[in-house]
Formats: structure tokens, C-alpha cells, sequence
């Protein structure tokens, strides 16, 4: 319970943090001109009461991603189809394609390229396994 109580306002003072660090990446980024997004680092509650983190790589997108629990793949947007799986899953696969942004806290990580199809079947096997482990 206690444990609960300190994510919970851990993910929420993290929330902060990363709001307060995506507006003035966002003003930067509009006033030269480059187009990348600053993703959102998003709490939801669970039924349980407990919270968790989730960010959103869209297919496409030059991103700066903040380290999440979970990890949105937005394969195709305009169909729904996403695939949304554990940060500590997605990162040994994916790390290849997220470049550690230098300077930042807290981190982001840019990433220019989606996922390729043979990786993204790899991930949902990953996160189908976990699940079915769990």
C-alpha cells in the first residue's frame, strides 16, 4: 500500500517535470523551424487504484520520447491500430532507434525512425509472453 502511495506520487511529481520540460522544448523547436515532436509523458489510474506512465511513438514522427511505463506504438493512427507495451520490454528491442537526447533531465530520447515490421512482431511476441507469464 505504502509502495503504491510513493509510485503513485512519483509518476505524478515525474508528470510535472516533463510538462514543465516539454513547453520550452516546444517554443525552441517552433521558433527555429524544426519539426519534432516533444511527446507527452501521460498518467492514468487503474481500477486498483494504482497509476502508470504511458508516451506515444507514432509512425512517421521525428520525436523526443520521455521514458514511460508503457510505451505507445502508433502503427497506423487513422486505423486505431496501436500497439501499447512496457517501456523495460520495448527499450532492449528498440534502443537501436532511440537516441539518448544530451542534456535533458528528465531523459527523452530521439527517435527519427518507426519501428520496422519484423521488430514490431518481435515486440508483441515479447509483451504476448510477458502477458501470458503474468
Amino acid at each position: 500500500m505504502l509502495r503504491t502511495l510513493c509510485l503513485n506520487l512519483l509518476r505524478k511529481r515525474t508528470a510535472v517535470d516533463y510538462d514543465q520540460q516539454k513547453k520550452p522544448l516546444d517554443a525552441i523547436y517552433a521558433k527555429s523551424k524544426m519539426d519534432i515532436f516533444v511527446a507527452t509523458y501521460s498518467v492514468f489510474k487503474r481500477k486498483d487504484g494504482s497509476f502508470f506512465s504511458q508516451t506515444l511513438w507514432s509512425n512517421g514522427v521525428d520525436s523526443l520520447l520521455p521514458e514511460a511505463d508503457t510505451l505507445a506504438l502508433g502503427i497506423d493512427p487513422t486505423a486505431k491500430n496501436f500497439l501499447i507495451v512496457p517501456w523495460e520490454l520495448a527499450f532492449p528491442l528498440l534502443h537501436d532507434l532511440m537516441e539518448r537526447e544530451e542534456g535533458l533531465a528528465p531523459v527523452r530520447y530521439r527517435v527519427r525512425t518507426f519501428p520496422r515490421t519484423d521488430q514490431i512482431a518481435r515486440l508483441r511476441t515479447a509483451a504476448e509472453t510477458a502477458k501470458g507469464s503474468s
